[in-house]
């Protein structure tokens, strides 16, 4: 049987915002040792059925960053994108490469975009004056 890695008492984590056809989405990516660890995705009001197919998606994506497996844990965040990315609506916000098709498109492309960010935010730390 297939186990996850245990939480830890204390991660790191950061959050992203998007704008969605459906509302803001944040989604929260943790990460242990420098590797993702877990993803929280919060749309709309608690006990919504939106808010509630969020937190099943956050779970099911962070149990993909947690079971055990030869592929290491950011080339599985990007294969999750990779699958959200893309996936339309009814509506849509934005245009060009802002464009968002639905709330898990927008998702995949905060997945996407997750490297990148953290890779940025090293480089560039925030200072005192800019948070």
């Amino acid at each position: 049987m297939a186990t996850l890695d245990p939480v830890p008492s204390v991660v790191d984590g950061t959050t992203f915002r998007r704008q969605t056809p459906a509302g803001t989405v944040r989604v929260t990516v943790t990460s242990q040792d420098g590797r993702p660890f877990e993803v929280f995705i919060f749309l709309g009001r608690a006990g919504s059925e939106t808010q509630s197919f969020c937190e099943a998606l956050g779970r099911m994506l962070s149990a993909f960053l947690r079971v055990e497996s030869p592929v290491p844990p950011p080339d599985r965040l990007k294969l999750a994108a990779d699958q959200l990315t893309g996936i339309g609506g009814a509506n849509q916000v934005g245009f060009g490469p802002n464009r968002v098709l639905s709330v898990v498109d927008a998702i995949g492309q905060i997945l996407r975009d997750y490297p990148d960010a953290m890779e940025e935010a090293a480089l560039d730390p925030p200072t005192a004056s800019s948070v």
